[in-house]
């Protein structure tokens, strides 16, 4: 039956999540999964086939089967295409990419990327009404996509990456920036509307850092439509150590974006403890380091006025301004703009004119809310 062919592929997933352990043998998932694809066969099922097909591809992955494992991926996708299930299908396009990079055909395997992509950003509105079975996990389903696909279009050949490369990866980077938005919000509530650089702000220059598995990436787009890209390599793990540290150091209170938003967390610090200068500068100085000395001659010649950054999620709760370059701060260098992404907003400035605005704050607790301890200063 169909519950039955369900219930032995999710069997399967379970214990390839546990095949490293003594009592579990390769060979009896794939003795489990190849008994699941013929009984999807006698009752037709389709997607239980296509689903099988592409466990027993994992397994084989798993060994280092990687031709046969590509085999049976195109096969489990060829099903799940001509079932109309994306939501199989950009599962499948991006196990082929990972099989096709592992064995190194980087071309064919940004092909497959590219095309589990296109499938997520064809069904994203459908995202919040599919049942809960087929109901996206974004951190470990969807996000690695975009990132993994990244990282393949900005690695070096020969140590360059042609521009057709890298505007690919600002076009992902940019999806990916609207896939957690809508993944946040549940809705897809934003109207892209593409935009040239240039027509932002004719002395402005576009950054787009990015935190990959093994290196922070930053692609750069300068006024005379020049793209260029630098990497620093060291564990994921490592660069959000330091986001992290200098988000504590320049607020008393401030929320984690390490994990995206469905994993915020507050940390408090009690205002009592005043960031330490030093400290708080070895900070700063190391993510200047990152994001723009690397650029620094490029900047000075473009003549540019303003940097607009596209932040990751890891980056998103770090104030640009506070980066420091052992003797000036960049909002001392530089104006700084922060966009979700050019194709998420429209860049029409406010025209220019005289502004009122009421400010407020309060200086003693009231009630709920705890008081803030330099709004006399900022007021």
């Amino acid at each position: 039956s169909h519950a039955s062919v369900g219930v032995q592929i999710n069997l399967a997933r379970s214990l390839l999540k546990l095949e490293n352990q003594e009592n579990i043998k390769p060979q009896t998932i794939a003795e489990l999964l190849s008994t699941t694809i013929q009984e999807a066969r006698i009752i037709k099922d389709q997607r239980g086939e296509s689903y099988a097909l592409g466990q027993l591809a994992v397994l084989y992955e798993k060994t280092q089967q990687l031709k046969a494992a590509q085999e049976l991926t195109e096969k489990a996708l060829l099903i799940a295409q001509s079932i109309q299930a994306p939501e199989i299908s950009y599962n499948w396009q991006w196990q082929l990419g990972r099989l096709l990079q592992a064995q190194g055909e980087t071309k064919s395997a940004i092909a497959a990327y590219t095309s589990a992509v296109s499938t997520l950003e064809s069904v994203r509105s459908d995202i919040v009404s599919m049942n809960p079975e087929v109901q996206f996990s974004f951190r470990e389903s969807v996000e690695p996509i975009y990132r993994e696909l990244v990282g393949l279009l900005l690695k070096s050949q020969g140590g360059q990456t042609n521009r057709e490369n890298l505007e690919q990866a600002l076009k992902v980077i940019e999806s990916l920036q609207q896939a957690e938005l809508v993944n946040f919000f549940r809705e897809d509530c934003l109207d892209r509307t593409p935009v040239q650089i240039d027509e932002v702000d004719k002395k402005a220059v576009v950054l787009y850092p990015i935190v990959l598995k093994d290196r922070l990436e930053v692609v750069v787009s300068l006024p005379n439509s020049t793209l260029r890209h630098y990497a620093t390599f060291l564990p994921q793990t490592e660069f959000e150590e330091v986001f992290i540290q200098l988000q504590q150091e320049i607020a008393p209170e401030i929320v984690d974006f390490n994990r995206g938003p469905e994993s915020w967390t507050t940390f408090w610090r009690p205002s009592s403890e005043a960031p330490q200068p030093q400290e708080y500068l070895n900070l700063a100085q190391r993510v200047y380091d990152w994001l723009i000395r690397p650029v620094e001659q490029e900047l000075a010649a473009s003549k540019a006025e303003t940097l607009v950054f596209v932040l990751d999620g890891p980056l998103l709760n770090l104030p640009m301004a506070v980066l420091h370059d052992g003797q000036q701060f960049l909002i001392e260098k530089y104006a700084i703009a922060l966009t979700p992404g050019l194709q998420l907003l429209d860049p029409k400035p406010l025209p220019r004119g005289k502004l009122t605005a009421l400010k407020a704050g309060i200086t003693k607790a009231r009630e709920d809310f705890p008081p803030l301890p330099f709004v006399e200063r900022e007021l």
